[in-house]
């Protein structure tokens, strides 16, 4: 049996999309299966040799009363029209499914600056400056596209990190070290319909779009996840002071870090309408009225589904606005920031008894904060 998907007949959208049979003969690969192949290297159907019969078509339209033509909407034809025909058909069964092969754009472009600032002033006071800032974009590096031509993601990193020392000497005996960072990295994972023109390839129902999913092929946008990213910023300050007196070398010092991750995303907030049998089942296509469907008869009932634009159910996620105008909005995303607070001090002493016997004693307390949510 010869069945021609809706990947490889993009010639066919125009009508009622036929599918082929032969008698005697089941899909096959037709370079892996060393059996019959049903398909030349260009996808076009042939008749096996083994064949009892020639190749026949059969209209899937008309069939079930519930799935008589195309989508009316409009919307199924146009993504078909997005999706190319496939130019591998060394891969899939060789008629039903059949892939692609190209080379897919992928960009990891990292800019990175750096400055580093030094200066004395004086013999007893120095001052150090360290700034660093990255900016990276990995295009198609988050929901890659499906197909050739089609509009995929990005991964886009910003970073900014600064810190700085500054020591200074109080007196022959006296020292003292102090410390700041910052640092600050930004995620930013944007879907398809957030880069370029992927919007406008998406359907709308009442002016809002909607990611549609198909059930035999694959839709031309992916839908496999949704925009999301996240702000991670970490403060530091320390100070240490160095004592010196006789046989002791005393240390005293301290740090507070104030960390905190601030998460956004939007699972689902872009609709979804899935297509499928949606309650009713497809009827009049089955391998009891269509002599020689065989194991295709799931495959063709799913094209029906798909051309006909038959809808399972729809699914959306509503969060709801921050405070003080609480309300469950469409197209409200997900926002959460974690905050916690650190801190940590110690004292050591190195006490030299002997020339070659040191005695190090010191005590140190750290302190993990509970992690809590900033907006409550």
């Amino acid at each position: 049996m010869l069945f021609r998907s809706v990947r490889g007949a993009s010639e066919d959208l125009g009508r009622a999309l036929p599918f082929g049979r032969t008698g005697g003969v089941c899909d096959g690969n037709n370079l892996q299966a060393a059996g019959v192949p049903t398909v030349d290297t260009l996808g076009n159907p042939v008749r096996p040799a083994t064949a009892t019969g020639g190749l026949q078509s059969v209209n899937l339209f008309g069939r079930d009363p519930n799935r008589t033509g195309f989508d009316p909407s409009g919307t199924v034809q146009k993504l078909l029209g997005a999706i190319p025909p496939p130019n591998n058909y060394r891969i899939g069964d060789g008629s039903t499914t059949a892939g692609y092969q190209w080379r897919r754009r992928s960009t990891n472009d990292l800019d990175q600056f750096n400055l580093r600032l030094d200066h004395n002033f004086r013999s007893t006071q120095r001052l150090n400056v360290s700034i660093t800032k990255e900016d990276q974009e990995n295009l198609n590096g988050f929901m890659a596209p499906n197909f050739p031509g089609a509009q995929g993601g990005s991964l886009v990193t910003h970073t900014k990190f600064v810190s700085l020392g500054f020591s200074s000497t109080l007196s022959s005996s006296l020292q003292n070290e102090f410390h700041a960072g910052a640092q600050r990295s930004r995620l930013t994972f944007l879907a398809p319909w957030e880069v370029g023109a992927g919007r406008a390839a998406l359907p709308s129902a009442g002016g809002a779009p909607y990611l549609p999913v198909l059930t035999l092929a694959d839709t031309p946008i992916s839908n496999d996840s949704d925009p999301q990213g996240r702000i991670s910023p970490l403060y530091v300050w320390g100070d240490t002071l160095h004592w010196t007196r006789g046989k002791h070398t005393t240390r005293f010092g301290g740090e507070l870090r104030f960390s905190s991750t601030n998460g956004f995303n939007a699972f689902d907030v872009m609709p979804r309408a899935y297509l499928g049998y949606g309650g009713l089942g497809v009827t009049g296509v089955d391998a009891r009225r269509i002599p020689g469907l065989g194991a295709n008869e799931s495959e063709a009932q799913y094209l029906l589904i798909d051309l006909s634009g038959s809808l399972d159910y729809a699914q959306q996620a509503f969060n709801a606005s921050p405070p003080p105008n609480l309300a469950f909005l469409a197209g409200e995303g997900k926002q959460r920031t974690w905050k916690q607070r650190e801190w940590s001090w110690f004292v050591q002493d190195d006490f030299k008894l002997r020339p070659n016997l040191t005695v190090n004693l010191g005590l140190r307390q750290e302190f993990y904060g509970v992690p809590w949510e900033a907006n409550g």
